[in-house]
């Protein structure tokens, strides 16, 4: 029988996420250092600051892409339980009816074993 190794639980439980640097990161680089380069840290800060802006919003979209397919893996795992469970009942019931006919069978071969 097969083993799952991504159960959708698992897939639920890792919580994606991206902190934005704008927090961590001073625009106003001039307060740090004074240079000829300061303009170019600050258009740097503010880049970073905008990707990291974009890539949150990313990582959050694929947080909720991945527990869609979570969901949809326990709906096809809920769904797939319940049709073997039916087939076997099924063969269960059939076999169970196998044995009552030819227990019936067997009970009629001794009834009409003596009569001519």
């Amino acid at each position: 029988m097969g083993r799952k190794r991504i159960t959708p639980e698992k897939v639920k439980s890792v919580k994606a996420s991206f902190k934005v640097l704008k927090e961590d990161l001073h625009l106003d680089v001039s307060d740090m250092i004074e240079s000829s380069v300061t303009g170019l840290f600050e258009s740097v800060n503010k880049e970073a600051t905008h990707v990291t802006a974009l890539m949150s919003g990313l990582v959050t979209d694929l947080d909720e892409f991945l527990n869609e397919i979570a969901d949809q893996m326990d709906q096809l795992d809920n769904n797939l339980a319940r049709k073997i469970k039916y087939t076997q009942e099924t063969a269960d019931d059939k076999a169970s009816k196998n044995r009552v006919v030819k227990k019936q069978l067997e009970l009629d071969r001794q009834l009409y074993r003596g009569l001519p």
